[in-house]
């Protein structure tokens, strides 16, 4: 007769497992420790530049020479209105985490979430 052999998982194999296991929740848990933190828009046009911080109440505004409207809700912002033929950057939908950005390349607009490191947080919005 032919017998099975069962292979269990050896002492190697069983580290090794711990280690991604770790390795994913500590990753998991800096990312929503992160989310914590103040952070900012940075917006760009051009020689236009505005900081706006993402834990301010919500609200919709608009930025003086910016065709666009903005919107920042429970810690996210988003572009609502382009005057862009394609509107892809109302299509990004909210952002929140460090780095993510929208970007608009007909109106020259980059919205970018960076880690505050003033004061005041603040979001620092530049177009162009």
């Amino acid at each position: 007769m032919l017998e099975k052999k069962v292979h269990l998982i050896n002492f190697r194999e069983l580290i090794l497992i711990l280690i991604v296991f770790l390795i994913a929740v500590s990753s998991f848990l800096i990312i929503r420790i992160h989310k914590n933190y103040e952070v900012s828009a940075i917006i760009k046009c051009g020689d236009i530049s505005e900081t706006v911080s993402l834990s301010s109440e919500n609200r919709v505004f608009e930025i003086d020479g910016i065709n666009s409207t903005f919107e920042i809700k429970d810690g996210e912002i988003r572009i609502i209105e382009a005057q862009c033929p394609d509107k892809i950057c109302e299509k990004t939908g909210y952002i929140s985490s460090l780095g993510q950005s929208i970007i608009c390349v007909p109106e020259k607009i980059t919205v970018t979430v960076v880690s505050s490191g003033n004061s005041d947080n603040k979001a620092d919005v530049t177009v162009g």
